[in-house]
């Protein structure tokens, strides 16, 4: 072998070694210690709309820089319509070690730290849907881990709690709806729209948070509640010329707790841009802020005449929100007239709840009315004196439905003894009142009409209406008992007649004066005499003691009387211990006149068996008498009959000889 020769052997076998010592030295990929994958909870639930998560933790002993640990999320299960992925994300609350972390979709990856060091990397698996339903995720280590593979059952179910009547409201008033088709009676911003919680700062009119808009809403409900604009039973004209008219707007706003603060709803989110001056002005329903969507939505049902309608469009007789809509908790209804007559009732309801029910009256042409005297009005008096609301008279179309807004006129037959107002307009609930002016004792015929003469009018009514004097002729006490037991509640009345014996005609009187007792009573008689037919009452207290009390007056200015009588009224407290004790003595004497009673009448039934007896022991020896007679009657009759027979066969031969003998 040359010399050149050996030197190539001996370079090859030095570059061979040399290349075997770079393998030996170069760095390989370092394989984690006893990683893990662990979730905080094997299950999370949340409502639509809001975030169902739990932690999922990487832990590892690395064994170089390049160590990395992986777990990567997929769906096994979910409901049908679903399109919302799970998502991941790093969090750093509990990790150690300082590693990298990376999350790229659906994986997440726990990398770069030093060797031999404890790692943990903790990361949130979130689902925020509206799509309720199961669903099933498996989070899945990296290549030739030793950790066990995660199987995540997620729940997105409606859990809200259903409104309340007593959280939630429901108002009504006859005017239409504003331009923005929201009722006055809501919570509104500056630009007229409903106002909802949102946290939009580029709108500065409308940046309540849920907290605060709770607060706001409560104090509205405050005073909506005290509000007359709101009512729950309107009269408003019917019929074809009234077709399409709006009749009545409402304004919901819905809670579901003891109260509106005390609610757990949420209003939605305002799209940028709207709100006070926004063009178009609509709302955007959010997902994180619905009523724990998809919510609860309103059905409105209108039983009778008239139509909903919702957001400027009708929807018939029955309408149900869509769930995009049920985020609201504040909402506008308006029911337009759609040409027919009588009563018609609006319910809302909510979650199988029942909000409220309202009433609306489409009234046609008044056919009648109805006259009532005032409960406060028993006569007028004379000389000149006026009994203010004496008469109540309600205008009625064909179905009875009271008519507002529609005038009356009134005339007195006998005006020279009493004047009535001329005319007067129902109010909102079709009635009208109107004063009675006495002028002389007498009567006086009223009649009601519609028009301004009695003989033009098409629709009358009448009644009769007597004047009476204002001074007493006649004045009397009465008790409502004769006997009380001792502070029992008495009635005291004071009756007055006039000279025509006719009663004293209503108001406040002077009948009486210098009311005294003989013993004390429990309360202070009082000289004011407010007459109502006739009439009028005071309450009193029997006295503590028992015996005879005596209440005494004397005649007032208000009576003819020149010497001023002195009237007296007596009755007896008797105590309670005495009443029962007698009440027993009555009830024991009763007692024994009963069964004194019951004793005669005893005597009486034996007596009346002691004769059915011998009348039944009389009938039955005369039915042993009348069955032996009938018995040796039926003897003799078997005697005959054998004597008869014996001559009949006798005969019989007699016969056959002769027949033999004439060879017939």
């Amino acid at each position: 072998m040359s010399t050149k020769t050996t030197f190539k052997r001996i370079a090859l076998v030095a570059v061979a070694a040399l290349g075997l010592s770079l393998v030996a030295v170069a760095p390989s990929q370092a394989v984690p210690q006893v990683d893990t994958l662990t979730a905080s909870a094997l299950t999370a639930t949340a409502v639509p709309g809001a975030a169902a998560s739990v932690t999922l933790t990487h832990t590892y002993l690395s064994t170089g820089t390049g160590d990395a640990v992986t777990a990567t999320v997929s769906i096994q299960s979910m409901p049908a319509g679903n399109t919302v992925l799970p998502v991941l994300a790093s969090v750093t609350t509990n990790d150690t070690g300082s590693p990298t972390k990376t999350v790229s979709g659906l994986s997440a990856t726990t990398s770069n730290v030093a060797a031999s060091t404890a790692v943990r990397g903790d990361y949130t698996l979130s689902l925020t849907t509206l799509t309720t339903g199961t669903y099933v995720f498996t989070v899945t280590p990296q290549a030739g881990s030793k950790a066990s593979a995660l199987t995540l059952t997620y729940t997105i179910a409606d859990t809200a709690t259903a409104p309340t009547t007593t959280a939630s409201r429901v108002y009504m008033r006859s005017a239409a709806l504003n331009a923005q088709n929201s009722s006055v009676a809501l919570l509104l911003d500056a630009g007229g729209y409903e106002q909802v919680a949102t946290y939009n700062t580029t709108v500065p009119s409308v940046t309540y948070t849920q907290a605060s808009l709770m607060t706001n809403l409560a104090t509205q409900i405050t005073a909506q509640d005290a509000n007359t604009s709101n009512v729950t039973t309107l009269s408003v004209p019917g019929g074809s010329t009234t077709f399409g008219t709006t009749v009545a707007s409402f304004g919901l706003i819905l809670g579901n707790g003891a109260s509106i603060a005390a609610s757990t709803i949420s209003g939605a989110v305002q799209n940028v841009g709207d709100g006070a001056g926004g063009g178009g002005a609509t709302y955007n329903p959010q997902a994180g802020y619905y009523f724990n969507a998809p919510g609860f939505p309103v059905t409105v049902t209108v039983t009778g005449p008239g139509t909903i309608t919702y957001e400027g469009s009708a929807k018939g007789k029955t309408f149900t929100e869509a769930n995009t809509n049920a985020n609201y908790i504040q909402k506008s209804y308006s029911l337009i007239s759609d040409g027919a007559l009588g009563t018609s009732t609006i319910t809302f309801t909510a979650g199988g709840v029942t909000l409220a029910t309202r009433t609306v009256n489409f009234v046609g042409p008044v056919t009648s009315y109805s006259v009532a005297r005032a409960a406060t009005f028993g006569g007028s008096s004379f000389p000149v004196a006026t009994n203010t609301g004496a008469y109540v008279v309600t205008a009625k179309d064909a179905n009875g439905l009271a008519v507002p807004n529609h005038p009356i006129y009134a005339f007195s037959g006998t005006a020279a003894n009493a004047t009535i107002n001329t005319s007067v307009t129902t109010g909102t609930a079709g009635t009208a009142t109107f004063d009675l002016v006495g002028l002389v004792a007498g009567t006086t015929a009223l009649t009601f009409g519609n028009a301004s003469t009695v003989a033009t009018s098409t629709v009358t009514a009448t009644a009769a209406a007597e004047v009476t004097g204002s001074t007493a002729t006649t004045v009397t006490l009465t008790l409502d008992k004769q006997e009380y037991a001792p502070g029992e509640k008495m009635t005291l009345t004071v009756s007055a007649k006039d000279a025509n014996g006719k009663p004293v005609a209503d108001g406040s009187r002077a009948l009486i004066a210098s009311p005294t007792s003989n013993v004390v009573l429990g309360c202070t008689l009082s000289t004011t005499t407010t007459l109502l037919a006739g009439s009028a009452t005071q309450t009193c207290y029997a006295p503590a003691t028992t015996g005879s009390f005596t209440i005494s007056v004397t005649e007032g200015a208000a009576t003819a009387s020149t010497t001023k009588a002195t009237l007296t009224v007596t009755a007896l407290v008797v105590n309670s211990a005495e009443t029962v004790a007698q009440a027993a003595v009555d009830a024991a004497a009763e007692a024994i006149d009963a069964a004194n009673a019951a004793t005669d009448a005893a005597n009486a039934a034996a007596e009346a068996a002691d004769a059915a007896t011998a009348a039944a022991q009389d009938a039955a020896d005369a039915v042993a008498a009348l069955s032996v007679a009938v018995t040796a009657q039926i003897d003799a009759l078997k005697a005959q009959n054998d004597s008869l027979r014996k001559q009949l066969i006798a005969l019989t031969n007699l016969i056959i000889k002769i027949q033999k003998k004439v060879k017939a």
